[in-house]
């Protein structure tokens, strides 16, 4: 039994450094083509990456039949559905793309970054693009339900309203920013976009200083997990690198304490939070 709760423990850290890792790496979507065997590992790896986070969202949640266990069991798995779909058409895609062009004749690199540029444009901002905006919408609730659980907090209903909240802003506006991109090959954020993310970012940390205010487990972990939110944003770059640290950071301290500590006492209410 300690050895099975060490090596949870481990793949909740390890997982997430490594999606670190990769985001530090990651290649810019229009200089593949000299950095190919990197981008094709990050992306054909990604989704391993992803099932693991997923994982870690089910072993917090382990043996609760709450209502905010089933709601971060849920996001966990939309987000891991929708985000494998959009990774290997997006990630993977682009990379065979470049892989494929680099063995055309007469094609050089600066055509092929550009034919791959031109894909992934599609890809990103497309039709293809709310598949990454309902996967953020589940990551959103299973990082606000996974905090409930945790904290046991008396003021549950807030929270998971201000999560489902959230998760319906975050995915409705997505799309339309990513229309609007696409429509207009502008991938700069309209005016109107960055106060509503902004809006959006406070009130999940409103909402995890809500759920922290009566917690039974330690406060702390719960703001660094919350930096896992900018995972909506990127996997790649400075922000998706602090993402997977928040994340790495955040759920192995609240798993270590949650072992620590007595079983979550459950309800025969199907409907209690």
């Amino acid at each position: 039994m300690l050895q099975s709760k060490w090596y949870s423990l481990l793949i909740l850290l390890i997982v997430p450094l490594i999606g670190a890792y990769f985001a530090a790496i990651h290649p810019a979507p229009d200089h593949v083509y000299h950095q190919l065997s990197t981008w094709l590992l990050i992306h054909l790896l990604f989704p391993f990456v992803f099932v693991s986070l997923t994982a870690s969202f089910f072993y917090l949640n382990r043996n609760v039949e709450r209502l905010s266990a089933h709601m971060a069991r849920w996001g966990a798995g939309i987000f891991l559905l929708f985000y494998v779909i959009f990774e290997v058409a997006t990630g993977i895609g682009t990379g065979l793309v470049v892989l494929g062009g680099s063995k055309v004749p007469g094609l050089d690199s600066k055509s092929v970054d550009a034919v791959a540029q031109a894909y992934f444009f599609e890809m990103q901002y497309g039709p293809l693009s709310a598949t990454a905006m309902i996967a953020g919408g589940g990551w959103i609730v299973a990082l606000l339900a996974t905090v409930v659980t945790v904290t046991q907090t008396k003021h549950a209903k807030p929270v998971l309203a201000i999560a489902c909240l959230l998760a319906v802003t975050y995915t409705i506006a997505g799309i339309v920013v990513s229309d609007i991109s696409y429509r207009t090959h502008v991938t700069d954020y309209p005016e109107w976009a960055l106060p509503v993310i902004g809006g959006m970012f406070l009130l999940f940390f409103i909402a995890i200083g809500i759920a922290a205010m009566d917690s039974s487990a330690p406060r702390e972990p719960l703001f660094i997990l919350g930096l896992a939110i900018l995972y909506t944003i990127s996997h790649g770059g400075d922000i998706g690198m602090i993402a997977m640290l928040g994340f790495a950071a955040g759920m192995t301290w609240l798993a270590f304490a949650q072992a620590n500590r007595k079983p979550v006492v459950t309800e025969s209410k199907p409907m209690d939070a």
